[in-house]
């Protein structure tokens, strides 16, 4: 069933999902992120999801004889995928794996801003000009840098949370 993008959309698909008298479980191919309101959703529900990788839905439809691609045919796909090779539920990120991934698209987004307005600056004349870009450029870098200073800091304290908790008795 395709839903679309807009997070109202997402509660829909659990709340049909948790009328069905046997266990459901949800196969959503991953789209960008795109997909993340939906899988929180489902989450909140208790409905089993798995986000699987558009290369190898594809590459089963392929080996399946099916060539053309639309949602219908794609949601059909998605269930074949599920129904033959029973993947299992992708657990729900924690807060921590949520904030870490936007950090990490965040800084990757930067880093090509940067090397983008690097190549730019390489083909100005005007001093004015390449005087700006210079300026744009270290306004990137430190965004990067306060990024990645943020992705440390989240690492150190997960990994002093996960040695706490394991090192506590149960």
């Amino acid at each position: 069933m395709p839903v679309p993008a807009a997070s109202y959309g997402c509660r829909q698909p659990s709340r049909w999902l948790k009328t069905s008298q046997k266990p459901v479980q949800l196969i959503c191919e991953a789209s960008g992120g795109y997909e993340q309101a939906l899988l929180e959703s489902l989450a909140e529900g208790n409905v089993a999801v798995t986000l699987v990788q558009a290369l190898r839905v594809r590459q089963y439809a392929r080996a399946a004889g099916i060539l053309a691609k639309t949602d219908r045919i794609d949601s059909r796909v998605l269930a074949a995928f599920g129904a033959a090779l029973r993947p299992k539920p992708t657990p729900p990120l924690s807060r921590q794996q949520k904030r870490l991934r936007e950090l990490e698209s965040q800084r990757r987004h930067l880093s090509q801003m940067l090397r983008a307005e690097e190549n730019h600056l390489g083909q100005l004349q005007c001093a004015e000009l390449r005087s700006l870009g210079r300026s744009l450029i270290n306004k990137i870098q430190k965004q990067i840098d306060a990024i990645e200073e943020r992705i440390s800091s989240l690492m150190h304290r997960t990994k002093l949370f996960v040695l706490k908790r394991k090192s506590s008795p149960r």
